[in-house]
This record gives structure tokens, sequence and C-alpha cells, in this order.
């Protein structure tokens, strides 16, 4: 399991997210490294997640490492009695598409305690799928749905679940800044 999800997200690191610089004629100086190019944005918004922290929703973080990947930080906070918190991230890379529009491909994790007949610790590693577009209209306001595969530890017990990241089909908003 460890090599696959190392396999993961090693290609996902390495897809076509660089471009190289033109070939230039044949000399003795080193070859012009490669670049990523494109800008970087900044959002923060709302996730739905399912059982994350003993909460269904999550404040949410979105950056933009380059046109093709970005990173979703969340973090939510239940109840304190028990104590319920929970943080995470996921990590995506678009396959077709672009930054207003597209489908992506990645994975994360998620960590915290949930209420299980007491305050447990709770792990999810998710391999996910989805789909993001730019709320018609409003170039700065993003949706995001995401689901796949999640191996859930939970008080020494492990789940697999092949699922949307909640109820509303993994549901996310960012305003981006």
């Amino acid at each position: 399991m460890k090599k696959f999800l190392v396999s993961v997200a090693f290609l996902a690191l390495h897809l076509p997210t660089v471009h190289a610089a033109p070939p230039k004629a044949a000399t003795s100086e080193s070859v012009a490294p490669l670049a990523v190019t494109g800008p970087t944005r900044f959002a923060v918004g709302f996730a739905t997640v399912s059982g994350f922290g003993g909460a269904n929703g999550a404040i949410s973080f979105w950056y933009e490492l380059n046109p093709w990947n970005s990173i979703q930080g969340l973090a939510a906070i239940g109840g304190t009695t028990p104590f319920e918190v929970g943080v995470g991230g996921l990590y995506r890379h678009t396959v077709t598409g672009g930054t207003s529009e597209g489908l992506h491909l990645g994975g994360g994790a998620l960590l915290g305690s949930v209420n299980a007949g007491g305050s447990q610790f709770f792990m999810r590693m998710s391999g996910l799928v989805g789909a993001h577009l730019t709320f018609p209209g409003l170039s700065r306001l993003q949706l995001s749905f995401d689901g796949g595969v999640h191996f859930d530890l939970l008080n020494n017990t492990f789940d697999i679940r092949v699922e949307p990241l909640s109820p509303a089909l993994g549901f996310s908003v960012h305003y981006f800044i």
C-alpha cells in the first residue's frame, strides 16, 4: 500500500507540469533549467467533509502552485465536549482543463479526533478524483466536487470506502484573493 501511494504521488508531481526552454545550439555551457510557468493564486472558503473533526464542514484554504497543481488545507472543530478537531490537506493535479474549469486527480490526508464513544483518533488517507469550475459570472468564485477511495483508521479499526468526501458530493467553494 505504501509503495502504491508513493508511486501515485511521484507520478502526480512529475506529470507534464513543466515546459522546457527552446533548444539551443550545442555549447559547452550547461543546458537551461526547466521552468514552471503561470501565476499562483490563494483562496479562502468552505468545504464539506463528512466525519472530519466531528463536523460536516471545514474552513478551507486553496493555494495554486502553478496552473496545474494546487494544495487545499482544511481545519474543523466539531465540538469541545468531547473534543473534536481535524486538520488536513489535499493535493490536486489538473489533468484536463485549466485553472477556471477542469478535471483533477490527487490525494490527501486528514487527521483529528471524533466522538465515537468518547474522543477517538481519526485518520483518513484518500485518493481523489474531481472537477472544478468558476461560478458563472463571478471569476473569483470557484466550485469544486471531490470523491475517491478513502482509507479510514478509527480506534484501531481500518475501513476502505469509495465515495464522495461528503453527502454533498465533496462540494467546496473558494474565493480567490
